[in-house]
């Protein structure tokens, strides 16, 4: 029955609550007491970021601006979502900056609209760095861009406000909120402290010219702490690894890019299945023949009594004064005890490039067959396991191996703090 065809007598028959709904003072107590949205500081869970800006400042966060934040983000640091909603505006083609306020139409931006009538701003990303759409349903939490210093920017940083909806105006005029996270001041950030993100913690997330991977970093993953993948002038490393098929193919990175003394200049990575070398005389993309390099530093007794890896057999006289053609099939004759062992090999368009020649017999575990190549383990499972069906080929990782076994520097197996995520200590009343 509508409100207004209610008679005095029916409405005070109605039970208190009921009544309360159809009073004036009942329905603005409701919408008091309806349940307030949750925002999250918008960068990724874990991660620490300094205020350099407030709220209502003299400089340039009055007006509409006046209940902003400036948080203070090196170029190329993940913007995440700090409210879920659907993406309504996006401009990323600009990068040039000024240091004054001469420049809005420099702004580039991505505007989150709650579908309550608010909408979040978050501006200065760089160039052709946001990694949503148009139209776009995010999540809280989700990875939206990169930062950067364009517009109305005197330093890379990211300018976020919750804002009224005004149409076709990326900023209007917003008003004030709390985050979660902070836990005094109503959750209100102060300009020249520093606030650790209770945000969705990201796995992965683009940075400039390439991929960061958290999947690795000891710790679970998420926050600041992995492994970067990117292409620069000495190795296109990321183009490489998606070319290879990426972490379904070889597994996430467990070690940063490295050089050896004695290696020609070639640039390599580990990832767990292999470990990628980039060969810039030839400017091609090649596996480092790391089992080998096992074999040779003495660790084969190690890596059969630590993971049942068979021992490479011993070519070294037999390979003597024979061609290349005669070596190969010699070597791929081990495979010839196992016909699953040997469809796996020649699944790939160039068997020998992808994985070596075979150096082992088969070996037998409780779990599984394991047959050794040059630069990969294949691992045939002989019953279920949390990782593989029975039946089923996989291959070892290799690079984690290589770590464990330190055939290398620790240094380059150790995570890279991309990200803060420890309070710096750098705190200042306002």
């Amino acid at each position: 029955m509508p409100p207004a065809s209610l008679t005095r007598r029916s409405f005070l028959g109605l039970p208190l609550a009921a009544a309360a709904a159809f009073s004036p003072l009942g329905r603005l107590i409701a919408r008091a007491a309806a349940v307030q949205p949750v925002y999250h500081l918008p960068f990724p869970g874990g991660v620490v970021w300094f205020v350099i800006q407030g709220n209502n400042t003299a400089f340039s966060h009055n007006g509409r601006a006046a209940w902003a934040w400036d948080f203070r983000m090196p170029t190329g640091s993940p913007i995440a979502a700090a409210r879920g909603g659907t993406v309504s505006m996006i401009k990323q083609d600009q990068t040039d900056h000024c240091f004054d306020l001469s420049c809005p139409d420099w702004n580039n931006y991505i505007v989150v609209d709650h579908g309550d009538g608010s909408s979040a701003a978050y501006l200065h990303g760089v160039k052709d760095g946001a990694r949503v759409r148009l139209g776009q349903r995010v999540e809280q939490g989700d990875f939206l861009g990169l930062s950067d210093n364009t517009g109305q920017s005197g330093g890379p940083h990211l300018h976020f406000q919750v804002q009224h909806n005004n149409p076709g105006q990326y900023l209007s005029q917003s008003f004030s909120i709390g985050f979660a996270e902070v836990e005094d001041q109503n959750g209100i950030p102060l300009t020249r402290h520093e606030y650790r993100s209770g945000n969705a913690r990201l796995l992965e997330f683009d940075v400039l010219n390439g991929h960061f991977y958290t999947q690795t970093n000891g710790r679970g993953g998420g926050g600041g702490s992995g492994f970067s993948v990117f292409d620069d002038d000495m190795a296109p490393l990321w183009t490489a690894y998606k070319s290879a098929g990426g972490p379904a193919a070889i597994g996430y990175p467990v070690s940063r890019r490295f050089t050896l003394s004695d290696g020609g200049g070639h640039v390599y990575q580990a990832f767990q299945k292999e470990i990628v070398d980039w060969d810039p005389a030839k400017q091609q993309l090649g596996l480092m023949n790391v089992m080998d390099l096992l074999h040779d530093a003495d660790i084969d007794g190690w890596l059969f009594e630590n993971y049942q890896v068979p021992l490479a057999a011993d070519y070294s006289d037999a390979d003597q004064g024979r061609g290349w053609d005669e070596i190969v099939k010699a070597h791929l004759a081990l495979l010839d005890g196992n016909n699953a062992f040997k469809a796996a090999y020649n699944a790939v368009p160039d068997p020998v490039g992808r994985f070596g020649l075979p150096t082992s017999g088969i070996a037998e575990t409780d779990d599984a067959l394991l047959l050794r190549t040059q630069r990969v383990v294949f691992q045939l499972w002989k019953h279920d396991t949390p990782w593989a069906k029975a039946g089923q080929i996989t291959l070892a990782n290799v690079g984690e191996l290589a770590r464990d076994a330190r055939l290398f520097s620790d240094n380059i197996f150790k995570p890279e703090q991309l990200l803060p995520e420890q309070l710096s200590g750098e705190t200042r009343l306002p």
